[in-house]
């Protein structure tokens, strides 16, 4: 998903982030290293409210409604409403929906500078 703000931000080189396990932004607490390492990419603000597009949303970790309220899966979020961009082992980077996440929203992080775009 670096990619992608890399062709919003037009970096003329790709962003490298660390390596992590594949399913760091998907499972227990692994979601904030994942939003750590986007934090010192890109210029995005926690913020609160609604969602817009190219937006960063966590979720909480999976554990069914019950479970704890850890960062657990990184989204992009897209252009139509409730549409999200997400990476899963075995598939790569695809097309979701909100409905399709398993977890509240925990934290909502927004790029800055989006007039650039």
């Amino acid at each position: 998903m670096a990619g992608i703000y890399d062709t919003l931000y037009r970096h003329p080189e790709p962003t490298v982030l660390p390596l992590m396990s594949p399913v760091v932004g998907s499972c227990n607490g692994g979601g904030s290293e994942m939003v750590l390492a986007f934090r010192r990419a890109f210029p995005l603000e926690e913020v609160r409210g609604s969602i817009e597009p190219g937006d960063l949303i966590v979720t909480r970790s999976f554990g069914g409604k019950d479970g704890p309220d850890w960062p657990g899966h990184v989204m992009m979020a897209g252009r139509s409403v409730g549409q999200v961009i997400h990476s899963l082992p075995g598939t790569g980077v695809v097309w979701a929906s909100m409905a399709s996440s398993l977890g509240r929203v925990v934290k909502l992080y927004r790029p800055q500078h989006k007039e650039t775009w």
